[in-house]
C-alpha cells in the first residue's frame, strides 16, 4: 500500500487519492470504507478496509454497515452520479439517528449541480462543501463531532 501522504496540502488542489488519504489520515477510532465504482475508486487502497460495489453501492451499504457495527466510524466514498441514484438513504440515517459520513466527489463542471449541502440539510444531517485540502480537513474533523446523524461531505474536484 502506498504511503498515506502527512500534513495539510493547503496549496495542492483536492484530487481523489488526496481525499482518501485525507479520510484514512482523519479517523480517530476504527473506520470502514465503502467505494462506489469510478475515478476515486482506483484511489481506495489508501483506505484499509475498503470494499466496493456497483453503481449506487456506497451510501446504503455505509448506511447498513453504520446500523451493524455502531462501534466504527463508517464512511462511503462515491461520485455525484453514484450518490443521486441512492443518496436518499441519508434521510433514513437521519430519521433512526444512525451516524455515518459520505463523500460525494464530483468534478467542477460547466453544468447545472445539485445542492448536495442543500439536499442533506434539508432532511437533517449535517451538509459541507470542500473545495481546499484545508476545507476537507476541518469537514472530517467536524464530522468526528457528529453522534446523531449522517454527515455529507461535497468535495469539489478541479
Amino acid at each position: 500500500m502506498p504511503a498515506i501522504p502527512a500534513g495539510n496540502h493547503t496549496d495542492a488542489p483536492l484530487t481523489p487519492e488526496s481525499v482518501t488519504a485525507a479520510l484514512a489520515r482523519g479517523s480517530e477510532r476504527p473506520t470502514a470504507y465503502v467505494v462506489g465504482p469510478g475515478g476515486h475508486a482506483l484511489w481506495a487502497e489508501e483506505c484499509p478496509s475498503a470494499t466496493a460495489g456497483p453503481t449506487g453501492y456506497a451510501v446504503p451499504a455505509a448506511l447498513g454497515a453504520a446500523f451493524g457495527r455502531p462501534d466504527l466510524t463508517v464512511w462511503a466514498v462515491t461520485g455525484e452520479d453514484c450518490f443521486l441514484a441512492t443518496g436518499r438513504e441519508l434521510a433514513t440515517g437521519a430519521l433512526n439517528g444512525i451516524p455515518f459520513r459520505v463523500a460525494v466527489l464530483r468534478r467542477d463542471a460547466d453544468r447545472p449541480q445539485a445542492d448536495l449541502v442543500g439536499l442533506a440539510e434539508s432532511i437533517g444531517c449535517v451538509g459541507m462543501r470542500c473545495t481546499t485540502p484545508s476545507e476537507l480537513d476541518a469537514a472530517i474533523r467536524r464530522s468526528g463531532t457528529v453522534q446523531d446523524r449522517p454527515v455529507l461531505l461535497d468535495v469539489v474536484l478541479p
